[in-house]
């Protein structure tokens, strides 16, 4: 099977179907590898992890307008966000804000965060899906 694309992308979780959806919009052509299914990545299994996000993929979340999709009973405020000291200042959680329904200062159900990025980015016309294909040292 031969596939001409811009981008091609090995292994799919969210940081690269972020990506790949991000790259879709300036048109170019992206292949997705992943060698199992997309079944799990369609419907990521419960998996009880949280995961409290950086200002920097916070606002690409919002870019990419993936929030929308995110279910607010999921998300956790965090009253006293603390990170280490050698976390650059951008990378810093501001207090929580209780009038934002995704606030940087919040933590999010990681099988949310899953599946909204394969759901946005499966909907680019840009994106293909490839499961097929294996990739090899040479």
């Amino acid at each position: 099977m031969q596939h001409t694309c811009d981008i091609v992308i090995i292994g799919i979780g969210p940081a690269s179907l972020s990506f790949a959806t991000a790259a879709a919009y300036g048109s170019l052509n992206i292949l997705l590898i992943k060698q199992s299914s997309q079944e799990p990545l369609a419907n990521p299994p419960h998996d009880s992890c949280k995961i409290a996000l950086t200002h920097p993929s916070h606002g690409i979340m919002g870019k990419l307008s993936l929030w929308q999709h995110i279910p607010a009973e999921g998300i956790y405020p965090l009253k006293a966000p603390k990170c280490s000291r050698t976390a650059p200042p951008h990378h810093q959680l501001p207090p929580h804000t209780p009038t934002a329904k995704a606030s940087s200062a919040s933590s999010y159900p990681t099988h949310d965060i899953r599946r909204t990025s394969y759901q946005t980015a499966s909907r680019q016309k840009m994106s293909t899906f490839s499961p097929a294909i294996k990739c090899r040292k040479p």
